[in-house]
């Protein structure tokens, strides 16, 4: 952790931007969500993408930690899977709308 730490604060603040998620057990998806969308911005309809034209890294700590649901699934690692997968999520409105994370 604090290699990566002292590797992402060396790199130039006009072309990358950071967030550290440090994940317990009682971690919902919603924090993840909430941390990553303070750091980015709406491009156009559906699409977001870091503020001021940057590269987002996100560095995540304690992925495994997060308490599974009562069906054994981890709703964190599921929204990460989905992310990956997908290149996006579901924003937390009615009716859910897909967006994509450039």
């Amino acid at each position: 952790t604090f290699y990566l730490s002292a590797l992402i604060a060396s790199l130039s603040p006009l072309h990358y931007t950071s967030i550290v998620s440090a994940f317990n057990a009682s971690s919902q998806p919603y924090h993840l969500q909430r941390a990553v969308q303070g750091s980015i911005e709406q491009r156009r309809q559906g699409v977001f993408a870091p503020k001021g034209q940057r590269q987002l890294i996100v560095q995540m700590e304690d992925v495994n930690l997060p308490r599974p649901d009562h069906s054994g699934a981890r709703p964190v690692l599921e929204l990460l899977r989905q992310v990956v997968e997908t290149g996006g999520w579901h924003l937390r409105i009615e009716p859910p709308v897909m967006v994509d994370l450039e």
